[in-house]
């Protein structure tokens, strides 16, 4: 008799604050994840689950319900009064979801947008470390629904700074352009962190139409002059993503540093990974790679 009026008063907390939310909670779920934070080992910090429970909950979310019908239910966790039940919401956020983000992109309708007004309420409402692992999908799914700014605003104000990272590295990719103006704020502010991130971003903006290229490409040439090798040769693959004359002014510098001295190693490296581009721009690669590059980076 216990167990069932402790089974009840789950599911009755789970299905108060889904309503509350203004979001349908999967009450199967729900218990799963209930149950994983009373009975799993966690790290409250860095989101481990250690258990039976870590699998029957991956698989029910990959397998069984799928992961944009788990979202709702993930999002009302992330805001729940017990932190064991917010660290479990956490950890699945950070694989299941964010790994799986292309699933949103099929159906939009599928996904209500209360449920991502959860994601961000959890972070504006946290000041723990552990919301990290909730902010890669997090910042793609509110740039997937146009909630950037109330994202951004809620990560600015969280007191660990390695949230605003995983924001930078996830804000282009359905944010795009429109996400470029606060990504290039950040990049010139003189964090070096920030601007390798910025830079490293372009890669997964899928599909880049012309002017993306171009806004892209002209923002990069800026940063071919950097003292930092590291910078320089993340300038360098942004000029090769945007590709055409843009690539030719990334391989142009590159020439020009071996003129007057050894290419650091970085870049060579990076170089061998940059295929594509015109028969003429493949053959200046190849001969840049062909030279041995120098131990370490300026």
């Amino acid at each position: 008799m216990r167990k069932n009026s402790l089974f009840t008063i789950i599911i009755l907390a789970a299905f108060v604050s889904g309503a509350c939310s203004g979001v349908k909670v999967d009450n199967e779920l729900m218990t799963l994840i209930k149950e994983a934070a009373a009975k799993s080992t966690l790290d409250m910090k860095y989101a481990f689950v250690k258990g039976p429970q870590e699998t029957v909950i991956s698989d029910m979310i990959l397998k069984k319900k799928g992961v944009v019908a788990s979202l709702p239910t993930l999002s009302v966790a992330l805001n729940d009064n017990d932190p064991k039940v917010r660290v479990v919401a956490n950890r699945y956020l950070y694989r299941e979801i964010r790994d799986n983000i292309f699933e949103f992109e099929k159906n939009m309708k599928a996904t209500p947008k209360a449920a991502v007004e959860n994601l961000i309420k959890g972070i504006e409402t946290s000041r723990d470390y552990v919301t990290f692992y909730a902010v890669g999908a997090a910042t793609m799914l509110a740039t997937m629904y146009s909630l950037d700014d109330r994202l951004i605003a809620a990560v600015e104000k969280h007191p660990e700074k390695y949230l605003r990272q995983e924001m930078l590295k996830n804000l282009i990719r359905y944010g795009r352009m429109r996400a470029f103006p606060k990504l290039k704020a950040y990049a010139e502010s003189g964090d070096q962190g920030a601007l390798t991130l910025v830079l490293d971003s372009f890669r997964d903006l899928q599909k880049k139409t012309d002017d993306e290229k171009k806004t892209i490409g002209d923002w990069a040439l800026k940063h071919l002059i950097n003292d930092n090798a590291e910078i320089r040769v993340r300038a360098i693959y942004a000029l090769y993503l945007a590709g055409g004359k843009y690539y030719d002014s990334a391989l142009d510098k590159v020439e020009s540093e071996r003129k007057v001295g050894d290419t650091p190693k970085v870049i060579t490296q990076w170089l061998e990974n940059m295929s594509g581009g015109t028969a003429a721009q493949n053959d200046r690669r190849l001969a840049l790679v062909g030279k041995s590059g120098k131990d370490g980076t300026k």
